[in-house]
């Protein structure tokens, strides 16, 4: 499954991908953190506390 399929997966599918073992709950994070920065990059400084 790639980034953007998992980004758009619904909450209880990415549930059960981190209950497998499938994904890590880091590598989901790291994923939004990645496209919040990568689509609105002033939001990424509010989440931050900047």
């Amino acid at each position: 499954m790639n980034s953007i399929d998992l980004a758009f997966t619904p909450a209880l599918e990415q549930a059960r991908l981190i209950r497998d073992k499938v994904i890590s709950p880091l590598e989901l994070t790291q994923l939004y953190l990645e496209r919040i920065q990568r689509l609105d990059s002033s939001l990424v400084g509010k989440l931050q506390g900047r």
